[in-house]
């Protein structure tokens, strides 16, 4: 499975563990989640926190699809 950038998260799989690996290039989080759908999920609700100068949503990656 491939390594994604999603705006300023970066997403790495491992193979070993087949989890993906999430980091973000703009503040200190990061996660690690599988599946694949779940981890591009959060990655973009991180990503959209990081917008229009707003600071990051301390919970941003802990309640998907909870809008």
């Amino acid at each position: 499975m491939e390594n994604l950038r999603i705006g300023v998260v970066e997403v790495e799989h491992d193979e070993r563990t087949s989890h993906d690996h999430l980091s973000c290039s703009a503040c200190s989080w990061q996660l690690g989640v599988s599946p694949r759908e779940y981890a591009v999920r959060i990655a973009h609700r991180h990503d959209d926190s990081h917008q229009q100068g707003r600071p990051a949503r301390p919970w941003a990656d802990g309640r998907v699809g909870e809008d």
